[in-house]
């Protein structure tokens, strides 16, 4: 008797733990929509050997990306989430002109891997901050938008969204986001240092 009361016990137990865990734990993943808005700071030599400086150059533009995550509940409120994500296609990290010639920046190849702490504000929301390391490949073109150098780019990113389930195995989430790279040797005592701040929505699936 004592063996079935304790076995019903437990049952309820895991029950009740099932029933109580966040729509945030678990794998997931989430495809979205970024507005993202570069910021670059440019110090580049002219054919007289003089440094000129370009501060802010970058254009908007919309892309795409994915996430994969794994999430943890600590407890009842708190989902802490480790993931990766990767933006697809490139984005135009400024343009500028020297003695006469025209040069852009592009980054491409965007990772980022990330830790969040999250919040649960109710049943169905989740707010959460986050802190990235993000690598990129920065590529300068001259004249006829031909490559003139790519290097690797690294920097650290921070944000702050809210996710809210839709279903059981379904959310949207909005996202802001900015990353500081590291500056760019560019030779002749030049340099680039990216920016970038990004807003976005997207839809994530629980698997």
């Amino acid at each position: 008797m004592k063996k079935a009361i304790f076995s019903i016990a437990l049952l309820v137990s895991i029950g009740n733990v099932c029933a109580e865990q966040s729509p945030f734990e678990g794998f997931y993943g989430v495809l979205n929509l970024d507005n993202v808005s570069p910021n670059t700071n440019v110090i580049a030599r002219d054919s007289n050997s003089k440094l000129m400086k370009f501060d802010g150059v970058g254009q908007p533009s919309w892309s795409g990306s994915i996430q994969a995550a794994y999430g943890i509940a600590l407890d009842n409120n708190i989902v802490t989430t480790l993931g990766g994500s990767y933006v697809i296609g490139d984005i135009k990290a400024g343009g500028f002109e020297v003695s006469s010639v025209n040069y852009g920046i592009k980054l491409n190849n965007i990772a980022s891997v990330y830790l969040e702490q999250g919040l649960q504000i109710n049943d169905k929301s989740l707010g959460y901050i986050k802190a990235s390391y993000d690598t990129a490949k920065g590529t300068l073109t001259a004249g006829d938008n031909s490559n003139y150098s790519s290097k690797p780019v690294r920097g650290l990113g921070s944000g702050i969204g809210i996710r809210t389930s839709l279903s059981k195995n379904s959310f949207v989430q909005v996202e802001f986001k900015q990353v500081v790279y590291r500056s760019v040797d560019l030779g002749d005592g030049g340099t680039y240092t990216p920016k970038r701040s990004t807003g976005s929505v997207g839809f994530g699936m629980k698997f």
